[in-house]
């Protein structure tokens, strides 16, 4: 026999699934009048909650959702941002490329090919943990919405 009192939640247990009702807990209950009327109030509670009509909407949730769905544009505004910025930074370094061309020649023959290499791979990776983070955060707004 257990010593101790039932908890609640045990006891919840019991007055929601009987069939978890062990020989230990039996004989705790038949000898505890403390935890036989807390099963009892649990049991009359539980059975109270079962006849409760189900809540309900006075009008289509689903369509409601659906309609606002279906509205949306097929491109976010932020991929269409980043495209335009992606063609716009390519546009003018083409045309800078074509513009000064023997002026950049001159500008970085000074320069280490490791010093340009290093600069290129130090942007490289800012880029590349920009798209990771905007990945992870739309994977986190995905995950939000399957939840409900």
């Amino acid at each position: 026999m257990i010593e101790d009192h039932l908890t609640d939640i045990e006891i919840q247990q019991l007055a929601f699934d009987p069939d978890r009702r062990n020989a230990v807990f039996a004989a705790h209950l038949d000898a505890c009048q403390d935890c036989a009327a807390r099963l009892e109030f649990y049991k009359e509670h539980f059975s109270s909650l079962k006849l409760m009509p189900r809540p309900a909407f006075d009008f289509d949730l689903s369509g409601a959702v659906l309609n606002q769905i279906k509205t949306k544009s097929k491109f976010p505004v932020r991929i269409v941002q980043l495209l335009l910025f992606l063609g716009l930074a390519t546009g003018i370094s083409f045309i800078a490329h074509w513009l000064f061309t023997k002026y950049l020649r001159e500008l970085f023959t000074g320069f280490s090919y490791m010093l340009i290499f290093l600069l290129l791979a130090a942007i490289l990776s800012f880029l590349c943990f920009q798209l990771w983070d905007i990945w992870r955060k739309y994977q986190q707004k995905m995950n939000a919405l399957n939840l409900y």
